[in-house]
């Protein structure tokens, strides 16, 4: 079934109140309706296509954190934070570096970054807003894949200490602006695997001051040899931003 709703006892200790194909229901429908029910647990996304799996952490309607395996390293934390300003990226691949070579369970990235006096409390807090958003709008564009919705009492800690408290509605009108630009960029850029070249004329006509930093930054390794993933692995940006 496209959705389906826990009736009966089961043997799993939470067996998912919600559940069904991404395929029929889009996760769009999902999160308004968790977030106009105002329910606490959490929704786990996954993508058959990529085995990316999202999961979004709900407090009374609003999304309070969001944990992902499997998904382009765009989405990792420490790249919210470079792009903020916060801390720089030398900083992020010494913390990485550190880590892969310390035995033993490790604190969560976060906060090894606030504990090494890399970033503040607050900062941190604005990049896992970032982060948890972009993995949210990531989720809009999939169609194939399946879904499940646990409720729970108690969010884990991880999601508690984060607290993020983002609206649904608000977030979901920048990811249907997103999915829109997506669709027109896909006509184009049809997949990452692409490689553009300059078209040198064109830019020379333009007046000085039209391209934004960033474009600039993608122009710049735009050479005929580099494919988009790579230009994306390399920039940091996100393939949202250097799609179009």
């Amino acid at each position: 079934q496209a959705l389906a709703l826990s009736v009966g006892p089961s043997q799993d200790p939470a067996p998912p109140a919600l559940a069904g194909d991404l395929a029929t229901i889009s996760m769009s429908q999902i999160m308004e309706m968790l977030a106009e029910q105002a329910h606490t647990g959490v929704l786990r996304v996954v993508n058959t296509q990529t085995q990316a799996r999202v999961e979004l952490f709900f407090q009374g309607g609003r999304i309070d954190f969001a944990a992902a395996v499997g998904v382009a390293e765009e989405f990792l934390l420490g790249r919210f934070a470079v792009e903020s300003g916060d801390v720089s990226a030398e900083a992020i691949g010494r913390l990485v570096e550190q880590r892969a070579r310390t035995p033993g369970p490790k604190p969560l990235f976060g906060a090894a970054l606030v504990d090494g006096g890399l970033i503040t409390k607050e900062a941190l807090a604005q990049a896992m807003a970032r982060q948890t958003s972009e993995l949210a709008y990531e989720t809009l564009r999939w169609d194939t894949g399946f879904f499940q919705f646990r409720r729970t009492a108690d969010l884990p800690p991880h999601a508690r200490a984060a607290a993020l408290q983002i609206n649904v509605d608000r977030m979901l009108l920048e990811g249907y602006r997103r999915v829109d630009e997506w669709r027109v960029i896909e006509r184009e850029a049809p997949s990452f695997d692409e490689v553009f070249i300059r078209n040198e004329d064109k830019i020379a006509d333009l007046p000085r001051g039209t391209f934004t930093r960033d474009e600039l930054a993608v122009l710049a390794e735009v050479d005929g040899r580099q494919a988009l993933r790579e230009i994306v692995r390399k920039l940091r940006i996100g393939s949202f931003d250097v799609s179009k």
